[in-house]
């Protein structure tokens, strides 16, 4: 590589007064799991060209015109490809060059933007759920067993396919975030910076009475773990992954807790479809656009995400 990019010289002493501290902060700014990921795209842009560190790749890119920056990215973009990885890796990777050179437009430290437009993509990866005839069959078997594990598997399982939470967004829960009374609870979603207000359906606020009465500690995470090295931990994402997935196994199915909240989706839609209701409502369950769209509905009257979420967790009894 260091051959491609020999007449650009990358890194030099005396660069663009400000633009050091860009990168640091561009790396320390967004959710643990995401800043891990961009450090992750700028090594990989790093390695391509010759350097060490994704600091150094970032001072580049803040430094450079944009002409240079382009045609860099352009070639970086054409290695990736060659090297077999999918258009939607090539595009993530340099969407994350996009937000360091965006920071660094709106603090003033370069002028530099990215001109290319996105690869194509088509979707390769299974995104089908379970069902929802499934789901009901693996909350069958937990609320027959009653014992401690089913307890905190069921209350997890519910939040999955109740309110369409993901696994990291499960496992973040504290006791404190859930008011028993108002049957609410609290969660910092996806790539939000504040808690948001979930309303509890009857079954899903049932099986979180359960397993805290069981559970027997009124403070602190909500889900903690078994295991004797860490015991009363905090669970972990990757415990959820292996407790839905054993969960499908034992009812003869695939299942990841992905597949669990794309499945409640989908029952939202054809919820919304037989109510004749506005693709709105499922965007307030799903969150998956804008949030000040999705705020703005989540204020709505009538309460689209809570009245959603109670349709999905009646219908696995019916």
């Amino acid at each position: 590589m260091a051959t491609q990019l020999e007449c650009i010289s990358p890194v030099s002493t005396g660069e663009t007064l400000g633009t050091e501290p860009v990168t640091p902060l561009f790396l320390c700014s967004h959710s643990r799991a995401t800043d891990l990921a961009y450090r992750k795209d700028l090594a990989s842009l790093a390695s391509f060209m010759g350097l060490t560190y994704p600091e150094e790749a970032g001072l580049w890119l803040l430094s450079a015109p944009s002409s240079e920056v382009n045609m860099v990215v352009a070639t970086w973009q054409r290695q990736m490809l060659s090297s077999g990885l999918s258009p939607a890796t090539v595009n993530r990777r340099i969407a994350a060059v996009r937000s360091l050179l965006a920071l660094g437009r709106a603090l003033g430290a370069t002028a530099s933007e990215i001109r290319l437009g996105d690869l194509r993509t088509c979707p390769t990866r299974d995104t089908r759920g379970p069902g929802a005839k499934a789901v009901a069959q693996m909350v069958a078997v937990l609320e027959q067993e009653k014992t401690l594990k089913s307890l905190r598997d069921l209350a997890i399982l519910r939040l999955l396919y109740d309110l369409g939470l993901r696994r990291a967004e499960v496992v973040s829960i504290d006791v404190e975030d859930i008011n028993l009374e108002s049957g609410e609870i609290w969660v910092k979603g996806k790539g939000r910076s504040a808690k948001e207000r979930f309303g509890l359906p009857r079954p899903t606020l049932k099986a979180i009475v359960e397993w805290l009465e069981a559970k027997g500690n009124p403070t602190g995470t909500l889900f903690t773990n078994f295991d004797r090295a860490h015991k009363c931990g905090r669970l972990s994402a990757s415990s959820v992954y292996r407790i839905v997935r054993a969960l499908g196994e034992r009812v003869g199915v695939q299942a990841r807790p992905h597949g669990i909240r794309h499945s409640a989706i989908t029952e939202a839609i054809k919820h919304a479809s037989r109510q004749g209701l506005d693709i709105s409502v499922v965007l307030a369950y799903s969150r998956h656009r804008d949030p000040r769209t999705l705020f703005s509905y989540r204020d709505a009257e009538g309460d689209p995400q809570a009245s959603v979420s109670s349709a999905i967790a009646n219908g696995l009894s019916t």
